[in-house]
Order: structure tokens, then sequence, then C-alpha cells
């Protein structure tokens, strides 16, 4: 077998000097990026609920007038308000998200 080499041969890829190192560009393109996406996700989340709040409003309206047997309507207005809580949620999630820092990567 053939060894991998001699321990001599192996560097450290952190900068000397201890501590953290210095990189030359700064981090705020990753940063600005991730940004960028999470209010990209908040607006069509918060599209989403605006739109599910306004079926759901429809629904209650005009629900009992849809030509739908009573399971169906049921499950279309559960489906409705399940859809509008969840993205409420995501909504609220990504808006906090963008209150701090980008995660590490």
């Amino acid at each position: 077998e053939k060894s991998a080499g001699s321990p001599s041969a192996l560097h450290d890829a952190r900068p000397g000097g201890g501590g953290r190192g210095h990189f030359a560009q700064p981090d705020s393109r990753a940063e600005a990026e991730w940004r960028a996406w999470t209010w990209a996700q908040l607006l069509f989340a918060a599209a989403l609920v605006a739109a599910l709040g306004w079926a759901l409003a429809v629904y209650f309206k005009s629900g009992a007038g849809l030509p739908l047997e009573p399971w169906p309507r049921r499950g279309l207005g559960i489906l409705l308000g399940v859809g509008l809580l969840f993205f409420l949620g995501r909504s609220v999630v990504l808006a906090l998200r963008l209150q701090g820092h980008a995660p590490n990567r």
C-alpha cells in the first residue's frame, strides 16, 4: 500500500495569526442575495394570504349557493382556511427572518 504522504506535506487552511481571518471581499453580496430571495418569498406568501382570504370571504358569502354536495363544500372551506393559516404563518416567519442576518452557510 502507498502511504498518503508525510505529515509535513499537510498545511493548515486557516490564516495565520490565530483568531478570525479577514477576507478580501465582505460577504455583503451573499447577504443581499439572501435578503432579495427572502423578500420575494415574503411577497409571494403575502399575495397568497390575500388571495386565500378573499376566496374564503367569497366562500362564506356564497358557499351555500355552490352547486356542490355538502362534503366537498365543507372540504373546500377547510382547504381555504388551512391554506390561509399556513401562508399567514409563513409570512410571519419570513418577516421575522428579515429582521436578522443571513444564516451561516
